[in-house]
């Protein structure tokens, strides 16, 4: 996940911020022009780089398909029946969503929460969330 903080503008709000959650792992199948993707991301600053047309807006684009963003059929890799894409969250230091998640009786391992978003060719899609381990991509 891009998270850009400015001291300046944040303050002593900005170690709040990067303690909230963070994206831990993106998996990405059979959206736009990836075939499959998994990226795994460590605690602090993420940048993404590179050249005109090298993919940054793609993984912004699929994680926003994780997020709840709208989509449609044209996102689906040429050829593919449906785009997966799978974002996991770290959220050990958000007790406020650990106790909604136990709430809501969807607790499992108390530090991850799994969005999980699946695009078919004909426009529908499907979103679920959960806790516990990441699931693997089936073809």
């Amino acid at each position: 996940m891009l998270r850009i903080v400015d001291r300046r503008r944040f303050g002593h709000a900005s170690f709040q911020f990067r303690r909230s959650s963070v994206l831990a792992h993106l998996s990405i199948r059979d959206f736009a022009i990836v075939d499959a993707l998994e990226l795994d991301f460590e605690r602090g600053f993420t940048a993404l780089t590179g050249e005109t047309g090298a993919g940054k807006s793609i993984l912004i684009d699929a994680l926003a398909l994780a997020l709840g963003e709208r989509a449609d059929a044209t996102a689906l890799r040429a050829g593919a029946e449906r785009a997966e894409v799978v974002a996991e969250f770290a959220i050990d230091a958000l007790p406020e969503v650990r106790a909604w998640l136990k709430e809501a009786e969807l607790e499992g391992d108390a530090g991850r929460l799994l969005l999980r978003r699946v695009l078919d060719k004909s426009g529908r899609s499907r979103a679920r969330s959960s806790t516990g381990r990441r699931p693997r991509f089936s073809r």
